[in-house]
């Protein structure tokens, strides 16, 4: 997969953005789009691979929206060779109606960035002024979901906000959208075992009311019962991230930290800082041994994440671990 930062920019300073609220003024040009095109291809060729996933990126990506248009023509030139499907996370704020029929038509997924009811949205998603911006963003999601059945609303989930939980699901559910995504803000040191207890039952109710109101169709990811993931980290291996100037990293959380720089789409890869990567990926994590999910764990397969969050690439994350646990005994439970 191959992630393309279009720009570091963003219209929005959300209260928990872990990217933080100084973003570099960088958007990626003609110059270095056709280089990263060129680039793709090229290791497309040379890894015999014939698809993959190009997935869009900032910043807010869609404040560069010709060069997002440029790549995706350019790439459908290589049809014979390689096919792409695209991924976009956008914060709708902005969008226009012919971003919108862009982005319908060519997106393979498309998530837009909602936090529930207005009231709740507008607490953390907000301009650089402070304003609200759940009007002008649930406005263009609609249009979105009229045009296209691959809508995903991506609902980032604070500690603070479990009791607001089922509310803010259900809002997106009767207007209509069949994909709701929770994302657990793991930057966030509010979360405990109590608050997940109380997630768990949220779930519950909300099958009860899907049953009690026939609603059918309807995709809500449940935290606990993800796939176990057992493969290894990819990144810089098989998945890379691109930025504005065309460097190259290994993943999303290292953008930008030049200790992570594994080569540039100009120059190709650093195979030397690969071999340090793989080295990370391998490192054991002690505290963590022992865990029926060693190997599926997200802090153990994702070592970038612990170093982003924790400091250390051996450090596990508490709320994540928590989560696997559940998972596991959510199996246990259903085997």
């Amino acid at each position: 997969m191959f992630t393309i930062w279009t720009t570091n920019q963003c219209n929005l300073k959300c209260k928990y953005c872990y990217e933080g609220d100084k973003k570099i003024n960088s958007n990626m040009n003609i110059r270095v789009a056709d280089a990263t095109i060129k680039w793709i291809v090229e290791w497309m060729k040379e890894n015999k691979e014939n698809e993959s996933i190009i997935r869009f990126h900032g910043g807010e990506p869609t404040l560069n929206m010709f060069v997002i248009k440029y790549i995706i023509e350019e790439l459908k030139k290589y049809d014979d060779v390689c096919r792409f499907s695209y991924e976009i996370t956008t914060n709708g704020y902005s969008l226009k109606d012919e971003d919108i029929d862009f982005l319908t038509k060519n997106m393979d997924a498309l998530s837009i960035s909602l936090d529930g009811t207005k009231l709740n949205n507008d607490k953390y998603r907000v301009t650089s002024n402070g304003n609200g911006t759940f009007d002008a963003v649930f406005k263009n999601a609609l249009k979105l979901k009229n045009k296209s059945d691959r809508v995903t609303i991506r609902m980032t989930l604070k500690p603070s906000e479990v009791k607001n939980m089922v509310d803010n699901i259900m809002f997106y559910v009767r207007n209509g959208f069949k994909s709701i995504s929770i994302a657990v803000d793991i930057w966030d040191d509010e979360w405990s075992t109590e608050l997940l207890d109380k997630v768990e039952v949220v779930y519950a109710r909300l099958y009860d009311l899907f049953e009690l109101e026939k609603i059918e169709d309807v995709e809500i990811n449940n935290i606990f019962v993800s796939e176990l993931k057992k493969r290894r980290c990819e990144g810089g291996i098989k998945g890379f991230q691109i930025d504005t100037n065309g460097n190259l990293f290994p993943c999303t959380y290292t953008v930008g930290d030049m200790e992570f720089l594994c080569g540039t789409v100009f120059e190709g890869i650093d195979k030397k800082k690969i071999g340090c990567f793989e080295k990370i990926y391998d490192m054991p994590i002690e505290t963590c041994e022992g865990c029926t999910n060693y190997e599926g764990c997200m802090s153990v397969r994702c070592k970038f994440i612990n170093k982003k969050r924790m400091g250390e690439f051996d450090s596990p994350i508490p709320i994540l671990c928590e989560i696997e646990h559940r998972k596991i005994n959510y199996m246990c439970k259903n085997t």
